[in-house]
């Protein structure tokens, strides 16, 4: 939460800026992917498609090798520096995403809280800035930059829905690198663009390829029959979720601007460091409830990797390794 760009627009008195931005975003690329399907739709049936797949480890390595290199263009330190931080990052969750492969029963989900959410609440705990008075005003932005984010966020989102081991987070960082406009209000709608996408391809590339590419992908999956998307009509289940897609995004966009600014005018009152606690309290007793004492050490684990990035000033991104690296190893054998 100290590092992502709706803090910042937070500690300036912005956070209904920063809602509505999230809001727009999300709602947009809804909009976008609806129209969007169908040449998807091409694109994933086409022989392209296929090479794509039988070149998956030439493809993971260079998204990498991308994700990596990008940390050249960090403000906070030297390019050289920067890479081999990232490169350091990478390599230690890739080696601990190995060890998790090595344990009896999977531990992704205290991985994950560690590597991404707990690591930054501690972190924020040692960095507790005061929380301003919030404005509540509409955000100043054009509509051509509104649209640049939004396609860019869908059409990589889109992108990585097909890919094993590449999340939204990196859909974000390759989108970014097609804008020049990296400030927090864009970042945001990118983001937001991204994370939205992403779900809606996943659920389309369920249909199309039968895998699933999410945990919410294997829980749709397993509730409903999926049909195999054949031709260029959606099957009639797939035709319905996008339907409840678009009903409920409508209905939450508006939702969410009124309950951002409701938030927005009381959140200087919460007790930061108190919630921060019972955050971790409440995450502490989740893992040991599902995964017992290992699962605790696996958090520990990965909250002390998930320090580091932060502490450095890299991208959290780099974590990922902790997917692709087992992955890109199993596919080289």
């Amino acid at each position: 939460m100290s590092l992502l760009p709706a803090h910042r627009l937070l500690l300036e008195g912005r956070a209904y800026e920063a809602t509505v931005l999230s809001a727009i975003g999300s709602f947009g690329a809804v909009i976008f992917s609806l129209l969007w399907l169908i040449p998807f739709y091409f694109i994933v049936s086409s022989h392209l498609f296929v090479i794509l797949q039988n070149h998956l480890l030439y493809v993971l390595i260079g998204i990498s090798a991308i994700l990596i290199l990008t940390e050249s263009a960090s403000e906070r330190m030297e390019p050289h520096i920067a890479i081999m931080l990232s490169t350091m990052v990478f390599t230690i969750s890739g080696i601990f995403g190995i060890v998790l492969q090595k344990l009896p029963v999977p531990m992704y989900f205290p991985a994950f809280t560690g590597l991404f959410g707990l690591s930054t609440i501690l972190y924020s705990l040692f960095y507790t800035p005061e929380i301003p008075p919030q404005e509540i005003k509409e955000p100043e932005i054009k509509g051509m930059g509104i649209l640049k984010s939004i396609v860019s966020g869908a059409v990589s989102g889109s992108m990585v829905s097909v890919l094993p081991g590449i999340t939204s987070a990196h859909a974000t960082v390759m989108a970014m690198l097609a804008r020049r406009n990296r400030e927090p209000e864009q970042v945001i709608l990118t983001l937001s663009g991204v994370n939205t996408a992403n779900v809606i391809f996943c659920t389309a590339t369920l249909f199309l390829t039968l895998h699933a590419r999410s945990g919410t992908m294997i829980a749709i999956n397993r509730i409903m029959e999926v049909q195999p998307w054949e031709g260029i009509t959606p099957p009639p289940a797939f035709f319905q979720l996008l339907i409840a897609v678009l009903t409920a995004s409508a209905f939450s966009f508006f939702i969410t601007r009124y309950m951002g600014k409701q938030f927005s005018l009381f959140f200087c009152r919460i007790p930061y460091r108190k919630m921060l606690f019972s955050i971790i309290i409440s995450l502490a007793v989740l893992v040991f409830v599902i995964n017992g004492w290992l699962g605790l050490l696996v958090l520990f684990v990965a909250t002390t990797i998930g320090l580091i990035p932060i502490c450095t000033g890299v991208k959290r991104s780099n974590c990922m390794g902790v997917l692709l690296l087992p992955i890109i190893i199993a596919l080289f054998h």
